[in-house]
């Protein structure tokens, strides 16, 4: 009984440690690590284990942006497209709308961070990747947007 309780007590100080470290790194390491699926594919998928105690301004500000999307208003991103690209993405945005995403990428520096998703569209097969820049100036906001079709 007594070997027991040791080892409770030492997988609880163990639970407490790790909680400790993931709320201290929260801004350091928003993504604690990434693994891909389908070796060999051209973009194989990546999935993410994320810190709990993370940031999450910049996945709020571009996730209204995909709920929109999903809502059927894919004009919401012309401000974030590059001029040479804009009419080519709002056709597509149109043509296959987002019906579902996950987080697949996060990187954060002293400038912003870059976010991507894998999203589910009507009339798609599969999954692509949408990537944003997101920069926090007055609050989180999406300043490009980018897709793969």
């Amino acid at each position: 009984m007594s070997r027991l309780r040791t080892l409770a007590k030492a997988a609880i100080l163990a639970a407490i440690v790790a909680v400790a470290v993931l709320a201290l790194t929260r801004s350091e390491r928003p993504v604690l690590f990434r693994f891909h699926t389908g070796a060999g594919a051209v973009r194989p998928r990546a999935y993410c284990v994320l810190n709990p105690f993370r940031e999450r301004g910049p996945e709020r500000a571009a996730e209204a942006v995909l709920e929109l999307m999903r809502e059927g208003k894919p004009e919401v991103v012309a401000p974030f497209v590059a001029a040479s690209r804009r009419d080519h993405i709002l056709a597509r945005e149109t043509q296959y709308r987002v019906l579902s995403w996950r987080l697949c990428r996060r990187t954060d520096d002293s400038e912003g961070t870059a976010l991507g998703y894998w999203v589910r569209r009507k009339g798609y097969a599969g999954e692509e990747e949408v990537f944003f820049d997101v920069l926090n100036s007055r609050g989180w906001e999406v300043t490009s947007y980018n897709a793969i079709y």
